[in-house]
């Protein structure tokens, strides 16, 4: 009976034994899964972020750029100038879609938001105006 008792022991202190390392294994294969999903997660609002940033490096450039080829134009009043600022609205406008879709927070749709404002504002009401204004000033002139 001690033989059997021992058996009986031994056999149960490795079950035992095998079902801890069971659980360890899956509790680990478990952990790793959560953390790669995490990974995926964090590098997939990475990408959004860094596309984010692209695009408003993008958008500012081009209103800069329509900014300056605007002073050059009434400063030179060379066309070059007058064209530029047209691709550059265009180039604006394209940017300015192609940031809708990342738009996912408040503060991005505010951005957004004040960002077409401030395109309305400037390429559709000002501009226009300002650059007919200088060119009939120019046609007096000349």
């Amino acid at each position: 009976m001690t033989m059997r008792f021992r058996r009986n022991l031994a056999s149960r202190f490795v079950s035992l034994m095998v079902l801890c390392t069971m659980l360890f294994i899956l509790g680990s294969a478990l952990f790793v899964m959560y953390q790669q999903s995490l990974v995926r997660s964090f590098e997939a609002a990475q990408q959004r972020l860094e596309q984010k940033e692209i695009l408003t490096r993008q958008l500012d450039r081009a209103f800069t750029q329509a900014f300056f080829d605007v002073r050059g134009y009434f400063a030179f009043g060379r066309p070059s100038f007058k064209e530029s600022v047209f691709q550059q609205q265009e180039i604006v406008k394209q940017v300015l879609r192609e940031m809708e879709p990342l738009a996912s927070h408040p503060e991005d749709e505010r951005v957004l938001r004040d960002a077409r404002e401030f395109f309305i504002r400037y390429f559709e009401q000002l501009m226009p105006k300002a650059m007919e204004a200088f060119e009939r000033g120019r046609k007096w002139i000349g």
